[in-house]
């Protein structure tokens, strides 16, 4: 024994074995030993199987003879100590880095409507962008797997159980909307799988006791409110009709500015979602001779109630002069879906992202596009995109959408930073530090990314929002135009409007 003591100084590595590797990539394996009878073995932590034994030769030489990796599914990663022993005896070591060769995201979708044809297009095809930037995860390759949501809590929840029984799911991209996302991201937090919406606006989704890995790059419907009523104070509005509904009211930090900014909220309207006839709510309106209205009643779950709001808005002549609106985001959707442009009234609604307005972002616009454009339908041919998995509704919603256009306006900002956030996240974790990889590292990761998304600056705080500087849009019979940017105290929220544009119009108020 007191030989191969003072031999074992001279065991030596012979294979060009290097300090990083990537998970699915083989490599060979020598050593060169000072005796030339007995059994080496190989004692890896992450290679399966992770105990290899074989005999030195005459020569002295150890070879290894199969090829090694470590493993087809590609997920594994980090250090791991190559360990040589004889006789029991460890005579060498080495430490090797492993590059995931593979990660897999899974999405949960609403394939409901033409404008989230193109949010989710925008999601998939922008696999390709990232999949194609060295300079983030130049060794990782991440696969995207869509599942339905379809804004329904009890679809979006199934999916959701689905994709936390496969335990290749490092993080969850959506839900699109807030009332699935209020279900989904409890039982995501409890498996401690990071969950990041580009829609869900929800101010009560901030809560991160009941929400503890849940985050967005979409701003608060509150933030939402707030750039409203600084531009009902830009056009010197002092009363107006606030109209929500009972599943989401506004907050009360817009009642609280609204009081700093000596608005008066005449009347407060609150719809019980579902119901098929809001005339006689709308009957107070015209009874209070206030023109000027705020509203964040939207159209989710199957229940149509900016659909039927807008109907009878149209029936009592609400949508005319001197009526002036203004909307959330979201529910501006709704309204270029079902109000007639012949209407000549003006409609305000607030707008976070920048994309468009930038010529340096127009080029992901359009790479996106021409992407989406170039499959054809074929979606056995799309990269990046996992469509095994998941309901068939999913394959059947590409194969009839297939040949939309997407105009660039349309490729959805939000849910592209989505998916910037978990990418420049995993680089930070495998790529810089080094770390071992889990739901709660990758949660922190992701709410400490600081960067320059499609929608602008991205900062998250402690509760995982962020608040990106806010557009505000005109919308009438003749022109959807870009008018100025809201920019407000971040503690008073009170705030001024810059107007880029002269907007040609006399609004009418009774202020």
């Amino acid at each position: 024994m007191m030989i191969l003591l003072n031999a074992s100084a001279q065991w030596e590595w012979t294979s060009n074995l290097p300090s990083e590797i990537v998970s699915t990539h083989e490599f060979f394996l020598s050593v060169k030993a000072p005796v030339n009878t007995g059994s080496v073995r190989l004692v890896s932590k992450k290679l399966k199987p992770r105990t290899f034994e074989t005999l030195i030769k005459d020569t002295g030489v150890v070879e290894f003879p199969d090829p090694f990796s470590y493993g087809n599914d590609g997920s594994v990663h980090g250090y791991d100590n190559l360990e040589v022993y004889f006789e029991d005896e460890l005579v060498l070591e080495r430490q090797v880095y492993i590059y995931p060769s593979t990660l897999s995201i899974a999405g949960l979708y609403d394939n409901t409507g033409t404008y989230v044809t193109a949010a989710v297009a925008s999601s998939i095809f922008y696999m390709t962008v990232l999949n194609n930037d060295s300079t983030i995860l130049p060794n990782t390759t991440l696969i995207l797997a869509p599942f339905a949501s379809n804004c329904s809590s009890v679809i979006s929840a199934k999916s959701t159980m689905d994709i936390l029984s496969n335990s290749s799911y490092i993080a969850i991209h959506g839900p699109d909307c807030s009332e699935s996302a209020a279900v989904d991201a409890v039982i995501a937090g409890a498996f401690e799988i990071p969950m990041i919406s580009g829609t869900a606006s929800a101010s009560k989704l901030s809560n991160k006791r009941a929400y503890p890995y849940f985050m967005r790059t979409t701003p608060t419907s509150t933030l939402h409110a707030i750039a409203l009523l600084n531009t009902v104070n830009f056009f010197k509005f002092k009363h107006i009709i606030a109209i929500s509904t009972d599943q989401f009211p506004f907050s009360d930090d817009f009642y609280t500015l609204a009081n700093r900014l000596n608005i008066t909220i005449v009347a407060n309207i609150i719809l019980k979602t579902g119901e098929m006839d809001f005339s006689h709510q709308l009957d107070i309106i015209s009874k209070t001779g206030v023109n000027v209205i705020i509203s964040n009643v939207m159209d989710v779950a199957g229940r149509f109630d900016a659909k039927v709001l807008y109907e009878y808005g149209i029936k009592k002549g609400l949508f005319n002069e001197p009526y002036n609106w203004f909307l959330e985001f979201t529910p501006m959707l709704d309204f270029d879906y079902y109000v007639p442009k012949e209407y000549s009234q003006a409609v305000f609604y607030s707008m976070s992202s920048s994309m468009y307005l930038n010529m340096n972002r127009t080029d992901i616009a359009q790479h996106i596009t021409d992407t989406w454009n170039s499959f054809n339908g074929d979606i056995s041919t799309i990269p990046y995109v996992n469509f095994d998995v998941g309901p068939n509704d999913i394959k059947d919603f590409w194969e009839k959408v297939h040949n939309k256009q997407i105009k660039m306006r349309q490729v959805h900002s939000f849910q592209v930073d989505c998916l910037s956030t978990i990418a420049r996240a995993l680089h930070d974790i495998l790529y810089i530090k080094k770390i071992p990889l889990d739901g709660k590292t990758l949660y922190s990761a992701m709410r400490n990314q600081s960067f320059e998304g499609l929608t602008g600056k991205l900062i998250f705080d402690q509760n995982g929002d962020t608040q990106p500087p806010f557009y505000i849009n005109v919308y009438n019979n003749v022109f959807d135009e870009y008018a100025g940017e809201v920019t407000w105290d971040p503690v008073s929220h009170i705030g001024n409007l810059s107007l880029s544009k002269i907007i040609n119009r006399q609004y009418h108020t009774n202020a």
